[in-house]
């Protein structure tokens, strides 16, 4: 089930008390995902782990695709990333649910 989370089509939080009407375009209903960054991830993005609001919808490959886009150093990475979400391996077609935590893990090398 998809949570009442609210964001104006230009990304910014709603002001306290804004109402919204349920076909309006001036906001998306969103849903919190939590992604974990592991090893070159992490120092590429700056952070352990990050909660965001995503669209209903959004599948794994969006989410990845949208961070290479704010993080072009992770492309290189593209081919290789291993993705999970709940800690399961997580195909990039998988559409995301309330809650879920999607994990990027880079390339296991070692002989």
């Amino acid at each position: 089930m998809t949570s009442k989370n609210h964001l104006l089509r230009d990304g910014s939080t709603p002001q306290a008390g804004q109402r919204f009407e349920e076909q309006s375009d001036d906001y998306v209903v969103t849903m919190k995902v939590k992604v974990r960054l592991f090893a070159v991830f992490r120092d590429i993005v700056g952070n352990k782990e990050e909660e965001l609001d995503v669209e209903p919808g959004t599948t794994v490959q969006k989410l990845l695709d949208s961070y290479i886009s704010r993080f072009p150093q992770m492309a290189r990475f593209r081919e290789h990333i291993i993705l999970s979400v709940n800690k399961e391996y997580g195909p990039p077609g998988k559409v995301l649910r309330e809650g879920d935590e999607v994990s990027f893990l880079p390339p296991v090398s070692g002989g």
